[in-house]
């Protein structure tokens, strides 16, 4: 919406360019590092597919409770699953 109100001129076109791939990059490393610490935390096989799933569906883990549930954030609802996979 707001792109029609500002002129972005050839010398803010690299500039722009090289923040979407940081940002992209960035963004990949963070995925990598979620299913790093997934998958240390997992206590099945079931988990592990689902949570790897949500991942990539762009869901954010956040961690796990005493219980074994995982708990992943997806814009501000928190997400439990417990040992078996399922959604609670």
């Amino acid at each position: 919406m707001l792109k029609k109100y500002f002129v972005i001129t050839k010398k803010e076109v690299p500039i722009l360019e090289e923040k979407r791939q940081r940002d992209y990059i960035k963004n990949k490393l963070n995925k990598i590092k979620q299913k790093k610490e997934l998958y240390n935390l997992v206590e099945t096989k079931y988990q592990l597919q689902v949570g790897q799933h949500l991942i990539n569906e762009g869901v954010k883990f956040i961690g796990k409770t005493n219980m074994n549930n995982l708990i992943f954030n997806n814009n501000g609802v928190e997400i439990k699953m417990n040992t078996y996979g399922d959604i609670i």
